[in-house]
């Protein structure tokens, strides 16, 4: 909820207004959603456990990608993007998202996975949230006519790996969630303070604009193939092992392979601002 004092910057009227009521609308569903999970966990459900623990999981689940702004829950989100203080974005998009990520990971690997209940339906759920996440949002970047909407697009993109930790109820996929979140707020606070020093050397973020930035800035330059290293990984990085058994522990299979190939579609935005430079 602090959040909404980053969103309002000065008088509380038009824009800043909507998009903070919309913020303060999607923390306080996702909230809701949370909260009936853990209600659902301490009641005493005799032979319907399973059934009842199915749809706490898939609550807080949902509660989880209403927060990280996945797709398609990703308006307020956007409407972030657009209207924020860019050098609020990380907080509003990736650290107060990943802390419930955080509480959500270890409260399935702690009592759901465990139990390996029949939870097809609701995984399967999750896991189409997560992909979609991948695969619209890595488009949704490309497309962006600006730096801090292709930026939040991409934290967004970042966000669906989370959800497919969520959906592999594997205590396998534990370490692998760990290591992503962490590679998830660091990375997405590393982009938004790049994109920060973008707009402020060259007074504008459109990138049409912005032709042969990093030939006059070499340092952002530099910087910007850090990120990216980072981001992805190498063969055998923490980071990109960590994609691969996300994906791998909650999909599998040909579909896994089309998700981790839409996951390493966001190269295609970096390489529109690298050719850009």
């Amino acid at each position: 909820l602090p959040g909404v004092l980053v969103v309002m910057r000065g008088p509380a009227t038009g824009r800043p207004l909507d998009t903070a009521v919309h913020h303060a609308r999607s923390v306080a569903v996702g909230a809701a959603l949370a909260i009936l999970a853990a209600a659902l966990v301490g009641r005493e459900v005799g032979g319907a456990e399973g059934a009842v623990l199915g749809a706490a999981y898939l609550a807080l689940a949902l509660a989880v990608a209403i927060r990280l702004g996945s797709i398609p829950f990703h308006l307020p989100a956007a409407r972030l993007s657009r209207s924020a203080p860019t050098i609020g974005l990380p907080l509003l998009l990736a650290w107060a998202p990943a802390g419930l990520a955080a509480v959500a990971l270890a409260w399935t690997d702690g009592l759901i996975a465990p139990l390996a209940l029949p939870l097809d339906l609701e995984r399967g759920l999750v896991v189409a949230v997560g992909a979609i996440t991948l695969v619209f949002g890595a488009g949704a970047a490309w497309l962006a006519e600006d730096v801090e909407r292709a930026v939040g697009y991409l934290t967004l993109q970042g966000g669906g790996y989370l959800l497919l930790g969520l959906a592999a109820l594997d205590p396998a996929a534990w370490q692998p969630a760990r290591t992503w979140l962490i590679a998830f707020v660091l990375v997405s606070t590393a982009l938004f303070a790049w994109a920060v020093a973008l707009r402020a050397a060259f007074g504008t973020g459109r990138i049409e604009s912005l032709d042969g930035w990093a030939r006059r800035a070499p340092l952002l330059g530099v910087a910007l193939v850090g990120i990216v290293i980072a981001t992805i990984g190498w063969p055998g990085s923490a980071v990109l092992d960590a994609r691969f058994s996300l994906v791998r522990l909650a999909v599998g299979g040909p579909l896994g392979t089309l998700i981790v190939i839409a996951g390493l579609a966001s190269l295609a935005t970096y390489g529109r601002l690298v050719v850009a430079g």
